[in-house]
């Protein structure tokens, strides 16, 4: 198992959202064009309803620090949400299901 860090950003039909960040435990490193499942748990699934994503995000850009405190950095696609509420409930689903870190911006 290998520990990365990723971040990707969320937007809406009008404007930016925010970005999700944080670690996630993987089986192995992946490289830049593999996907990222993410599998919401039945728990969020219940008041998320349909994710603005089917689940996949790709890796864009990867980063492997020369420092090995630094480990791997990974850059997702970005995602876009039909609505501020559908991008918030993402926002909170992975903040719930991963331990992910969501940036909502104030200009909403």
């Amino acid at each position: 198992m290998i520990k990365v860090h990723i971040d990707f950003s969320i937007f809406t039909k009008e404007a930016a959202f925010g970005m999700i960040s944080g670690s996630l435990t993987l089986p192995v490193a992946p490289q830049i064009g593999d996907a990222i499942a993410f599998r919401i748990s039945k728990k969020v699934e219940a008041y998320l309803g349909q994710l603005p994503f089917g689940g996949y995000l790709r890796v864009t850009r990867r980063l492997i620090g020369a420092d090995a405190d630094l480990g791997i950095l990974l850059t997702l696609e970005d995602v876009t949400a039909a609505t501020s509420d559908d991008a918030q409930r993402l926002v909170s689903a992975l903040e719930e299901s991963y331990g992910l870190f969501g940036d909502v911006w104030e200009n909403q």
